[in-house]
């Protein structure tokens, strides 16, 4: 089954706290909840944002969070729902991401308590129609898996193959993650696993 990330749409404009590509708030009974969205690639990287937006939100009475990411072709999947009573907090979330097979996602929401208990439907509901704000804010994209491939090239060929990856790299076909000048040219680079051994023998010729 295909996997998806997702993506800030054009027509959005948000001014990014802590880089996120969607937030969201929304009030029920006096309580505020305000979803942020993240893309993410490594385990790192969520806690990273976490740690940010929990020194930032020190206050807040709950910080909600759920995080899946593949690494090492295993899918990570960690999420805490902070002291809400079992079910409120994730669960919701946990499904609609699973079933809309979306990985390498970052989803906080923090809830400030307005002083009105809601009970275990409503703050669910509200907790999922926080982040389902957000969520509408972006869109759905197949997530591309690549290869690594290191190239050792002369210098009078680096012009021509550094054009060639700057084209594939315009179509998400490569990813340029280093260049190393010594004796010769080293390219480190990611492919796009789909057209692997197109791309491979190009560069290699």
């Amino acid at each position: 089954m295909n996997k998806y990330i997702l993506c800030k749409k054009d027509d959005i404009t948000l001014k990014s706290e802590y880089g996120e590509i969607a937030k969201y708030e929304y009030d029920e009974k006096k309580s505020k909840f305000i979803s942020y969205v993240f893309n993410i690639n490594s385990k790192e990287e969520a806690i990273n944002y976490l740690d940010l937006i929990k020194k930032n939100h020190y206050s807040a009475k709950h910080i909600v969070y759920l995080y899946s990411v593949i690494e090492d072709d295993k899918e990570i999947l960690k999420f805490s729902d902070d002291g809400e009573p079992q079910g409120t907090g994730t669960k919701a979330i946990r499904d609609m991401i699973d079933k809309e097979n979306v990985t390498n996602i970052l989803v906080v929401v923090i809830r400030y308590f307005g002083g009105i208990l809601l009970g275990s439907g409503p703050l669910a509901r509200a907790y999922l129609t926080s982040f389902k704000g957000a969520f509408l804010d972006t869109y759905k994209k197949e997530m591309i898996k690549y290869k690594e491939l290191n190239i050792c090239i002369d210098y009078d060929k680096y012009n021509l193959k550094i054009n060639y990856i700057n084209e594939m790299i315009n179509n998400e076909s490569i990813i340029l993650t280093n260049k190393i000048f010594d004796d010769k040219v080293t390219l480190l680079v990611k492919i796009n696993e789909n057209y692997y051994d197109i791309i491979k023998n190009k560069l290699e010729e």
